[in-house]
């Protein structure tokens, strides 16, 4: 994945809240300088990483990838298994509310995401978080990395 300058304009995520629940997380102006080295190296290592529940899902890898763009932790999963994640995001309305509910409202037009950030999207017929890489957008997938096209888009947060 080649790297692209940083961008001043980069937003990334402060926790208010943590404790193995979601919190509220206001945007700034400072993405760690290296993060499109460190998103080739993120995603490298999450080529052949399988889907886990509570450990390697979409919630957590979308969580990994914010720490390792800010150095700023966001989220912990207060699920184990499939059942109980079913349960954390159907309480909360859905994955979108889920996802808005740490990382704040989406942007107003999702098209807009740019690499780095993180989008909602389908990937084999779920909705998933996943990172976007340009004009893909990838998610973790029972043998590794998956890649929804960027115009699957269902709602993005910029980081």
């Amino acid at each position: 994945i080649p790297a692209t300058s940083f961008s001043s304009t980069s937003n990334r995520w402060l926790k208010k809240q943590l404790h193995g629940q979601v919190g509220n997380f206001q945007s700034t102006d400072m993405r760690n300088q290296n993060w499109p080295l460190e998103l080739a190296k993120f995603t490298a290592e999450a080529m052949s990483r399988a889907f886990v529940w509570g450990s390697w899902d979409c919630g957590l890898m979308a969580a990994n990838w914010i720490e390792r763009a800010t150095g700023e932790k966001v989220f912990l999963a207060a699920y184990t298994d499939a059942l109980s994640a079913q349960r954390y995001i159907t309480q909360r309305g859905g994955m979108l509310a889920a996802a808005s509910e740490v990382l704040g409202p989406p942007m107003a037009h999702p098209m807009g995401a740019g690499r780095g950030d993180v989008a909602l999207v389908l990937i084999d017929g779920r909705e998933c978080l996943g990172v976007v890489l340009g004009e893909q957008v990838a998610g973790p997938g029972a043998e590794g990395l998956r890649m929804a096209p960027r115009n699957q888009i269902i709602a993005a947060w910029e980081i």
